[in-house]
């Protein structure tokens, strides 16, 4: 590609990022998230088993169809009582029934929160599998030497 032709496809790309103009063709998120309140993280959730009423209960609120608020939910009532008003998209089948899946937004604090205790535990686990192997164990072994007689399949 030649160097005119990269500068006119920069130039192009910057007049569509300022007038707000979306090319035909080009990769786009099906599920980006756009309009939740200033200080909150938002992630689509699918309408399964109680992963709604689990959302629920770990702070998460439900970004409302109309506006950029949240809703307010009242953990006593149905799992299912105003999923109408929830901002929502199909994301495909499940049992041949539609699968839906429901915008909710967390406090930032919360999210972040919730992500470094989850990096520890990861964290940890890397850490253990780049530990250097005992004195007593032979550096090229990482799993403990197996019984081969006792693990015989099919013995009899």
């Amino acid at each position: 590609m030649s160097q005119a032709a990269s500068q006119e496809r920069k130039s192009r790309k910057q007049e569509d990022t300022a007038s707000g103009r979306q090319r035909m063709g080009g990769v786009q998120q099906n599920l980006q998230v756009e309009g939740v309140p200033k200080g909150y993280k938002a992630r689509w959730f699918n309408h399964k088993k109680d992963r709604l009423l689990n959302a629920r209960k770990a702070g998460y609120q439900p970004v409302m169809a109309e506006g950029d608020k949240l809703g307010a939910v009242d953990y006593k009532g149905s799992e299912d009582s105003d999923l109408g008003q929830w901002r929502c998209k199909r994301v495909g089948t499940q049992d041949g029934a539609p699968l839906y899946a429901y915008l909710m937004a967390i406090k930032q604090e919360w999210y972040d929160e919730d992500k470094a205790v989850k990096m520890g535990a990861l964290d940890e686990a890397e850490q253990s599998l780049r530990q250097t192997p005992q004195d007593n164990i032979d550096a090229h072994t990482f799993v403990k030497q197996a019984d081969i007689q006792n693990n015989v399949p099919l013995k009899r």
